[in-house]
């Protein structure tokens, strides 16, 4: 009951038309984390005047695609649709015509010019991708990738890199490290350091 409240709530908010489109916006990527029962009624929000507005409901309905309602809906909006949203809607429907770049050099002549912020903190915290699980933004706190809170003073073609191949330049002490214990138990996570005896401090990620 309390989970239904909370997306009805969401979802009201969302389709406030007195709201503002960041207020709008943050209510959908809340509602991106819940179990949606009727996915389809954020359909209507594909209209949105809002480019940021509109763009969010895609994210989750692209996850709901096979659904013949969101499926028309998405091809309907496309009829008028442009820029990112375009491109979203196409990715959503996986025609094999996606717009976005599909190397390294491409995505960095379209990120030459600079990006959306707002948008991009949404695209870090949405549950599709899950980045703050183990990324944090907030210096001090201890994750399992490392703290992006000094972001800001990299160079863009090093973020590119690190964001598309996360393997290719992994710092030693956040590379992953999976641990047997004699009782047949797997834990994986980050070493810390050693302790006496052998032992061996590690971080890991609860369970959820």
């Amino acid at each position: 009951m309390v989970q239904m409240d909370a997306e009805l709530s969401l979802l009201a908010l969302a389709q406030d038309v007195t709201a503002d489109a960041v207020v709008k916006s943050e209510a959908l990527i809340a509602l991106a984390s819940q179990s949606l029962s009727k996915p389809e009624v954020l359909a209507d929000l594909l209209g949105d005047q809002e480019a940021d507005v509109a763009i969010e409901p895609v994210r989750t309905l692209r996850l709901h695609i096979a659904g013949p309602v969101i499926r028309e809906a998405i091809q309907s909006r496309m009829a008028t649709a442009n820029g990112e949203l375009a491109a979203q809607l196409v990715h959503a429907l996986d025609t094999g015509k996606d717009a976005r770049p599909t190397s390294v050099t491409t995505w960095e002549e379209a990120l030459a010019t600079g990006g959306n912020p707002d948008r991009g903190r949404r695209v870090f915290h949405t549950t599709q991708l899950m980045c703050a699980r183990c990324h944090t933004v907030d210096g001090g706190v201890a994750l399992l990738g490392p703290s992006l809170a000094g972001i800001a003073q990299s160079v863009r073609d090093q973020i590119i890199q690190s964001v598309l191949k996360p393997s290719d330049q992994l710092p030693p002490q956040y590379q992953a490290w999976v641990v047997h214990t004699k009782e047949g138990v797997s834990h994986t996570g980050l070493q810390l350091d050693h302790q006496s005896g052998g032992a061996i401090n590690m971080l890991v990620e609860c369970p959820h």
